[in-house]
């Protein structure tokens, strides 16, 4: 049996405390660690339900265009009540891998994120385009074909707001570092564990794309929408409450994260913030805001 020296022990136990894993190229605050003071939100009068879409897609997949064209559609039929988040997962293989060196299809849109989310919900084991909308179960399944998004996002979108969520953002360009509040205001009781959670999302980015459809195949600027950037929360958020929420209760955190500028363009991101229930998964509202204004 090995002996180890109490120092040794020591050393590698603090050693083990700073090897927390940050993937590039963001560098992540922490919840709660803003240093912009917390905001006065003022509930709003007239709350609307918004969905989350969420599209996993691939910048090698040549279907993937017409799922985001679908996106799209119900994104502009439905004004200001669809957030949409595009993950590229690294479970997708082939058609999210990048090339090598850097020409056509050499960004790598992946993230640990992404592939997390993956894990959990299955939608590359189904095979891509697929998605979840509002990570609702159907059948045990949260996975939800492009072609059943808007039928599925119409019902949702029949029933009133059960939660309201409001974002306000605080991007300092001197230091690229963004400070983000998520307020939560319940709206009827509710029972259940609800957590809230905080990613980034970049919108019109220019890069290659398969596209069947497309003479050739390969588009050179393609418009990549919602792209799935870092998360501001953990991967599964923060917790709100356990078991009941009662009807007018708010809540408030904080989240910070600090800009790589060679990669995000701060004036095309969005911070898109959601609660869902732990017990289904389901998510309860969403909302998006601009980083910049």
């Amino acid at each position: 049996m090995k002996i180890y020296h109490p120092i040794t022990l020591l050393i590698a136990f603090l050693f083990s405390l700073s090897c927390d894993y940050v993937e590039p190229p963001y560098i992540q605050i922490g919840a709660n660690g803003c240093t912009v003071a917390e905001p006065t939100f003022t509930p709003r009068t007239n709350p609307v339900r918004k969905v989350l879409i969420e599209d996993f897609t691939g910048h090698r997949c040549g279907n993937c265009p017409r799922a985001a064209e679908k996106l799209s559609d119900i994104y502009n039929n439905n004004p200001g009540q669809i957030v949409a988040v595009a993950i590229h997962s690294e479970l997708s293989g082939y058609f999210t891998a990048p090339l090598p060196g850097n020409g056509k299809y050499s960004y790598d849109f992946r993230t640990e994120l992404g592939k997390a989310i993956d894990q959990k919900f299955g939608v590359s084991s189904a095979g891509i385009p697929n998605g979840t909308v509002n990570r609702k179960k159907i059948n045990n399944s949260a996975v939800i074909s492009f072609t059943q998004w808007e039928n599925q996002v119409n019902l949702l979108l029949a029933q009133p707001p059960e939660m309201d969520i409001q974002i306000k953002n605080f991007f300092d360009p001197a230091d690229s570092s963004l400070c983000s509040y998520v307020y939560v205001q319940a709206l009827s009781n509710l029972s259940g564990s609800f957590k809230v959670v905080c990613y980034l999302i970049e919108n019109d980015f220019i890069n290659w794309q398969k596209d069947y459809n497309y003479p050739g195949e390969d588009i050179e600027n393609y418009q990549h929408e919602h792209i799935l950037r870092a998360p501001l929360s953990t991967t599964w958020g923060t917790l709100l409450a356990d078991g009941s929420i009662s009807a007018g209760q708010t809540f408030v955190n904080g989240y910070s994260i600090k800009f790589n500028m060679e990669r995000w363009n701060p004036d095309k991101c969005y911070v898109v913030a959601f609660v869902y229930n732990e017990n289904t998964d389901e998510v309860i509202q969403a909302e998006q805001q601009k980083v910049t204004n």
